[in-house]
């Protein structure tokens, strides 16, 4: 089959599965639907032109966790790159997980300078800062973390924990002083 038949075939789902992210987001959503949507399409358009009918699967069958997985990650990018964060009680709560699909959306901290200076003031060693960059910054696993440290994932999440309740602390200190 040609890659326009697939293209057209599936351009209702590739719609489908950006419109229910965007629903997920709430107001955040309705601000960025457009975007999800043609980020949707363009992966469609990649996935189409690199099918092999020979993977045995339906094409639908085969993009559709690529495009939802490509949404999630390009919601995430614009999350970061409008300066939200994500509070800090809610990366606690998170634990092993990602956040995914616009969780907590509405408690993000609009002011990405305090997180950055509660983040530099904080009395933390260097493993604790690398490990909050690695979590924060570069969105990797605590698996992978810990690979990098070589430590286990627990220990991974143990220490970036540690790190963060050590943020908060002082990003309560810097709220009460400028607040």
């Amino acid at each position: 089959m040609d890659e326009d038949r697939l293209i057209v075939q599936n351009i209702g789902l590739a719609a489908s599965i950006a419109h229910r992210m965007a629903d997920r987001c709430g107001s955040f959503g309705e601000r960025i639907r457009e975007e999800l949507v043609s980020q949707a399409f363009l992966k469609l358009v990649e996935e189409a032109r690199r099918f092999d009918e020979s993977y045995g699967v339906p094409f639908a069958a085969f993009v559709r966790p690529l495009i939802k997985g490509f949404v999630v990650d390009r919601l995430r990018k614009e999350l970061r790159w409008r300066k939200m964060h994500v509070e800090l009680g809610d990366v606690l709560e998170w634990g092993f997980k990602a956040p995914t699909e616009c969780e907590s959306v509405e408690h993000f901290i609009q002011d990405e300078d305090d997180l950055l200076q509660a983040i530099a003031l904080a009395p933390l060693d260097r493993r604790e800062k690398l490990v909050v960059e690695l979590r924060l910054y570069q969105e990797l696993w605590f698996k992978d973390i810990g690979g990098r440290l070589r430590v286990s994932e627990q220990r991974a999440f143990a220490i970036f924990k540690g790190a963060m309740e050590k943020v908060r602390s002082t990003f309560t200190r810097i709220r009460r002083v400028h607040g």
